[in-house]
């Protein structure tokens, strides 16, 4: 039998940054775009025949915007990934996405491509609190999700949200809440918001222009939203995944299994072996060194015997499934659930 597989595919751009963000994330460039999207499946090459006792269970499109690499050249790296790798017939293919990228062209070339667990980054619905996340679209896009959802119609639709926005409150929550369960989601996101030491939101909290939220508030707001969820049918799979029964996420649930995972891309995640890295030391490296791992290899660290706060900051994902969390600057070691 196969070893199950993820796989991370990791596109680094976006129109600008959020103030909660500190991802290394790329300008938006035509050019520089293509240019990946080429590096991207050159690495992709590179793995031919590596895994073939593996099988990709679950693959995880992420950023940053995938969108902004265009409808296209995301099919084509799809395709490639299934002459690739030794896909799973009921592979799970999640693309997540934020209010605003939405085009007919690339909501038909995904459903085209397999992408069955669509996660839309919606974050809050309150314009207050979308502009204080200096979210890179405006607010009315929001809307443009019905015409998304409309199109796309995935076998799973989930939203994700924060929680710990600084002047959040329990009915601005809910609003939101409920503005996502009218689309009739399966699957919803409520993380704690993290505000990394390098983010414009950490500089505003440092010179006292902003408040973060307290730790009790913040519970108070969990607390809440694990309520009102499981009252509408939702079940808690997770720290902070919501789900109805039967569309549980799969990447997530194998992460926590200790599933390995390949990263395919600028900054992405793998963790084999016992060994966890990024890949690529930047943008310019991995453009140029598509496909050479031993050159791209960035931060390698084995975690039984690296600090839990060092691991926190090299592997984001498991933040939102593993460690507890805290809305100051510095949050504290974790542990796991």
């Amino acid at each position: 039998m196969k070893k199950p597989l993820i796989l991370q595919i990791c596109i680094p751009f976006c129109v600008k940054q959020c103030a909660f963000c500190a991802f290394p994330y790329c300008t938006y460039d035509p050019r520089t775009v293509n240019a990946y999207a080429k590096a991207l499946l050159t690495e992709i090459d590179a793995w031919e025949g590596e895994w073939d006792d593996h099988e990709v269970r679950a693959i995880s499109i992420e950023g940053g915007s995938p969108a902004l690499l265009g409808a296209d050249s995301l099919f084509h790296v799809l395709q490639k990934i299934r002459r690739t790798f030794h896909c799973a017939e009921d592979v799970t293919i999640r693309l997540q996405t934020m209010p605003g990228d939405y085009s007919r062209a690339l909501m038909e070339k995904m459903r085209d491509a397999g992408v069955n667990h669509w996660i839309i980054g919606l974050e809050t619905a309150s314009r207050n609190e979308h502009e204080l996340l200096a979210r890179p679209y405006k607010y009315e896009a929001i809307t443009m999700a019905d015409m998304a959802i409309r199109t796309f119609h995935p076998r799973a639709l989930g939203f994700h949200l924060l929680l710990g926005i600084p002047g959040q409150t329990r009915e601005s929550l809910e609003s939101t809440l409920s503005r996502c369960l009218y689309y009739a989601p399966e699957h919803i996101i409520a993380q704690p918001l993290m505000i990394p030491e390098c983010s414009a939101m950490a500089e505003q909290i440092r010179t006292e222009a902003l408040q973060p939220m307290p730790e009790d508030t913040l519970q108070e707001l969990i607390d809440f939203t694990r309520t009102f969820l499981c009252e509408r049918g939702f079940q808690p799979s997770t720290k902070c995944d919501y789900v109805k029964s039967g569309f549980e996420d799969r990447c997530q649930l194998l992460m926590l299994q200790g599933c390995e995972r390949l990263g395919l891309g600028y900054h992405s995640t793998s963790w084999m072996d016992g060994v966890m890295w990024r890949t690529g030391h930047s943008l310019q490296e991995y453009l140029e060194h598509p496909g050479d791992f031993e050159t791209l290899a960035a931060d390698m660290i084995r975690p039984d015997t690296t600090d839990p706060a060092a691991l926190k900051e090299l592997f984001d994902p498991l933040h939102i499934l593993l460690w507890d969390h805290s809305p100051v600057i510095h949050p504290p070691a974790g542990h796991f659930l």
